[in-house]
């Protein structure tokens, strides 16, 4: 699915940025390049370079997080939420 793929790739592409596209995302603490830490805030982060509102990209990774576990990587998280 073309959407997945370009989800993925937004998401690796936002790895290295803090803020970015995702203005109002709050974002656990960086490491030493910059990169959040969580799986949570990268897929967040992508869907809303796709253009989704943050209050509903939030609640779309939640929802999948839910249901995939703690455990979830990002991609994952994107995957579930697009679906």
């Amino acid at each position: 699915d073309r959407g997945l793929v370009i989800a993925s790739g937004t998401a690796e592409e936002l790895k290295g940025r803090v803020g970015g596209a995702a203005v109002g995302v709050r974002q656990a603490p960086a490491d030493g390049d910059g990169a959040p830490k969580s799986p949570h805030a990268d897929a967040v982060a992508a869907l809303v370079a796709l253009g989704y509102k943050v209050g509903d990209a939030d609640e779309a990774v939640r929802r999948a997080s839910l249901s995939l576990g703690a455990s979830a990587t990002t991609e994952a998280l994107i995957r579930k939420s697009l679906a």
